[in-house]
């Protein structure tokens, strides 16, 4: 432990007048590591994607509403700077979208295009690539997240300054540092979810608004792209034994294997 002290004249002892592990200390030592750090979207975390929800799929009313006993009918998300959705990158979702048809992955995609500055360009952007690949055509939906304040960088960047500690100084400093994660978190979340809350979205037409929550955006689409869903609901291997639903597998395909 050590610290900085001086004489006290009046009652003539030593005091300590300063902690090196105080906050003042952390700060001193913080502006040190902060030095040229810079930090991207790409740098957010597991803990900050958890706690904005975005680990986690959305779920949507489609299976439920044609009697669709399978899972793929939820939409995957993806938190990703603007300047990342290409021409490229978005028809490979696209592959990827159409060749989710085993029953359990997604069938649907929600990005969140994170943009910090050149907002009024990235729209326009974001929107003939829209237009191009003919997005209305697929179940993918990009919301548009502007933070041209630049809030969650600046969260990112302390984040990671704060990773640049060395091990001594992590140890002398963890209540702070633990205190400033968490600090940072709840920032990301809140400027996260003051971004969504302004229900942006690229459409045809740029910036389009929605009036639904997000889960009910989602329903939307799939309504849309497959009018003539059929009903399936099989619950044999859910309920039932494995064992005999394999067998009576077996059977269907040897009868139809004979019938040919």
């Amino acid at each position: 432990m050590h610290g900085v002290v001086a004489f006290d004249d009046h009652a003539k002892t030593y005091d300590l007048i300063a902690e090196a592990n105080g906050f003042n200390e952390f700060k001193r030592i913080f502006t040190r590591y902060r030095i040229g750090v810079k930090a991207s979207i790409d740098d957010i975390d597991e803990s900050a994607l958890k706690l904005m929800a975005l680990d986690t799929p959305v779920e949507t009313a489609f299976a439920q509403d044609h009697h669709i006993s399978s899972t793929e009918w939820m939409f995957n998300k993806r938190l990703i700077d603007c300047s990342e959705i290409s021409e490229s990158y978005l028809r490979n979702e696209i592959r990827n979208i159409t060749e989710n048809c085993d029953g359990e992955k997604a069938r649907g995609l929600l990005i969140y295009a994170y943009c910090s500055e050149d907002i009024t360009s990235e729209v326009n952007r974001l929107s003939r690539l829209y237009c191009d690949l003919n997005l209305r055509n697929y179940p993918i939906i990009i919301l548009f997240l502007d933070d041209h304040d630049k809030e969650m960088l600046t969260a990112l960047i302390v984040k990671k300054s704060l990773q640049r500690f060395s091990t001594a100084d992590k140890e002398r400093f963890q209540k702070h540092i633990s205190n400033q994660l968490r600090a940072q978190n709840t920032k990301l979340c809140r400027k996260f979810t003051s971004c969504v809350s302004q229900r942006h979205m690229i459409g045809v037409n740029g910036l389009e608004n929605y009036a639904v929550r997000i889960n009910a955006l989602c329903s939307k689409k799939f309504d849309l792209l497959y009018t003539r869903a059929v009903p399936f609901v099989f619950d044999g291997f859910e309920n039932k034994s494995k064992t005999q639903a394999k067998t009576t597998l077996t059977q269907v395909c040897c009868y139809l294997y004979n019938r040919l």
